[in-house]
């Protein structure tokens, strides 16, 4: 399950570019009055010369340094320094904005190698996390189609091939430990269109920023105050519950609890995808988005439900920029959604009645019923600390109500995370390397864990009785950028860890080690 942002912000030195310019003028140099950030195009003055973002290589590079005076200065930059820049003549006139992006066409391949050690099982049931060593594979192909239909509104595609299996097929644990996996191991593994999204952006103030090319995003200037409608088939989580340090199994973390939060039972298909709508009202300062999309028509089943009144996830998020938060990386961002579905589910307390009264093993199946419900909500922070926002700090709590059975992402009713990434600059002198860890607690309802005690199985779980404690996980990785800075083909080696307490919630069992090996190309 694949999931997709664009961060982009400019942020200007504001009062203190006037130390810099004047700094500047006394060498008989014309600067601009700001600095753009990455992924945003430098600003010129007039003649003379601009401040743009120096590239590996170039010689006499520069940094800003205080000058004593609450301003800046430039100053020679050393090797190990990032955030370096150059001057480059300018002509008179100021340097235009680069055009909308009409078209473009981008490839993704990621190769996931997992193992896992044997480990303390007493039992298994059906659908556990074996305990014996295994080795598994998943690979998945993306080709990214995105074209500029007009000044607003914006078309994508996304043919995609998913390949492989997980440990245990996929069975066994809350948060399962490879993004990638199909939870289902009888489905074809034949190309399938893993998006089709229309976007309209509407501006509603002045102001733009630029953007980069991204998975889902064409290059070029976009309003800084916009609605942007979306309509199709996509991720819920490519809009609901992003994080920059924990949004992607193909680059980031791989566990499923790290990726999205994993008591958020959102609307999606075995393959992670479902169709429908949102709407997002964006500002500098934060968002409101909403958003409805279709459930599939069983639990973890690859149709999807026509059945629009009885069978629907929506979703509210409220984001905020709180300026306590706000740091020379970036702002601080807090996001807040609730979400509410209907679908044809059971009840736990009730499957476990009806077992009861026919000397039967609870099924969460024999109480399904039309258009039940299910509600529960995510809390979400990132705080950019330095680098740019590549050294930061990420966490989530989630809640839901834990009564009627989980549904479409995973077997979780409360969960809660915290993480930290840090520049590979601030380690080896690589700014394109990435190291993370994380902790996460995963834990189920009384009910949830009731049930499965007395022998019962959801879609992912069933060990056939169960000692509960909470489904605890550590997750480290290192990512190593191969390809030269820049290239037009990025290529990741990332080597990855989890250590797994109480795996399916079950303290007879574990605790299970799993090292991986992924690699991840992007052109």
């Amino acid at each position: 399950m694949q999931n997709i942002h664009t961060y982009s912000q400019n942020i200007p030195i504001k009062n203190r570019a006037l130390s810099l310019l004047a700094a500047l003028l006394s060498m008989g140099l014309a600067v601009a009055p700001a600095i753009a950030q990455e992924g945003t195009n430098s600003v010129s003055s007039g003649a003379g010369f601009q401040i743009v973002p120096a590239s590996p290589g170039d010689v006499h590079p520069y940094k800003l340094a205080p000058d004593g005076a609450g301003g800046f200065k430039l100053i020679p930059a050393s090797a190990s320094d990032t955030n370096t820049y150059k001057l480059i003549p300018t002509t008179s006139a100021a340097t235009p904005a680069a055009p909308p992006q009409q078209m473009y066409v981008g490839l993704q391949a990621t190769g996931n190698a997992q193992h896992i050690f044997p480990f303390h099982s007493p039992y298994q049931g059906a659908q556990s996390l074996l305990s014996r060593s295994e080795t598994e594979a998943t690979n998945t192909y993306t080709i990214y189609i995105g074209y500029r239909v007009n000044k607003r509104l914006e078309a994508y595609v996304d043919p995609e091939i998913s390949k492989g299996h997980g440990l245990s097929q996929g069975y066994g644990l809350g948060g399962f430990t490879n993004g990638d996996v199909v939870r289902t191991p009888t489905l074809d593994q034949n190309p399938y269109l893993a998006r089709y999204v229309l976007r309209e952006v509407i501006p509603i103030g002045k102001g733009t920023e630029v953007v980069a090319q991204g998975e889902a995003q064409l290059a070029g200037p976009r309003p800084t105050h916009r609605i942007v409608l979306s309509a199709g088939k996509m991720g819920v989580s490519d809009i609901f519950d992003v994080n920059r340090y924990a949004n992607s199994t193909r680059t980031q973390f791989m566990n499923w609890g790290l990726i999205n939060c994993a008591a958020y039972d959102y609307a999606a298909d075995t393959r992670g995808y479902s169709q429908g709508g949102a709407i997002e009202y964006i500002l500098p300062s934060g968002a409101v988005r909403f958003g409805v999309f279709q459930m599939p028509k069983v639990a973890n089943f690859i149709s999807l439900s026509s059945d629009y009144k009885n069978n629907f996830g929506s979703q509210v998020e409220l984001e905020l920029h709180p300026k306590f938060m706000a740091t020379q990386a970036g702002p601080g961002i807090v996001r807040l959604l609730g979400y509410y579905n209907r679908a044809h589910m059971g009840d736990y307390r009730g499957s476990i009645a009806l077992a009861n009264q026919t000397g039967t093993t609870p099924d969460i199946t024999a109480t399904e019923t039309v258009g039940n419900k299910k509600y529960g909500y995510v809390v979400g922070f990132e705080q950019p600390l330095a680098d740019s926002g590549n050294t930061g700090l990420f966490g989530r709590f989630g809640y839901n109500d834990g009564k009627t059975e989980d549904f479409a992402y995973t077997e979780c009713d409360r969960t809660g995370s915290l993480g930290a990434q840090i520049s590979g600059a601030r380690l080896f002198h690589r700014p394109d390397d990435i190291f993370a860890i994380a902790v996460e607690q995963n834990d189920l309802s009384k009910a949830h864990a009731d049930y499965l005690a007395a022998g019962g199985s959801g879609f992912l779980l069933g060990d056939g009785r169960l000692h509960y404690g909470s489904e605890r996980l550590l997750e480290t990785y290192y990512n190593y950028q191969l390809s030269k800075h820049g290239a037009a083909t990025t290529i990741f080696v990332t080597g990855d860890y989890q250590h797994i307490s109480n795996p399916g919630y079950n303290k007879d069992r574990g605790p299970a080690d799993v090292v991986s090996m992924r690699v991840h190309l992007e052109l």
